[in-house]
């Protein structure tokens, strides 16, 4: 009379292959979003006369401004010179 693996080990699933504690460890990529790409269009504050890489956005009404003067900010593809 042969004597199954469940026989053997109470309590072992039937359909477990060993009769010892298996650990199976998976790799997962890190999957970190891409860095943002930066603004193609940047902001020209008028009265610095320079372009803006930090500005400030109003909490209210969502104005974009500049944190040296305060002066709204304009973007500068939409600037017509000559």
């Amino acid at each position: 009379m042969s004597l199954d693996s469940a026989d053997r080990y109470p309590g072992l699933h039937p359909f477990a292959a060993a009769p010892f504690p298996v650990t199976l460890f998976t790799v997962m990529p890190n999957e970190t979003p891409p860095p943002a790409k930066p603004a193609d269009a940047s902001l020209w504050c008028p009265t610095c006369a320079r372009v803006v890489d930090d500005p400030l956005v109003c909490g209210d009404c969502s104005a974009v401004i500049c944190r040296i003067c305060g002066t709204p900010l304009e973007s500068a593809d939409e600037l017509a010179f000559g």
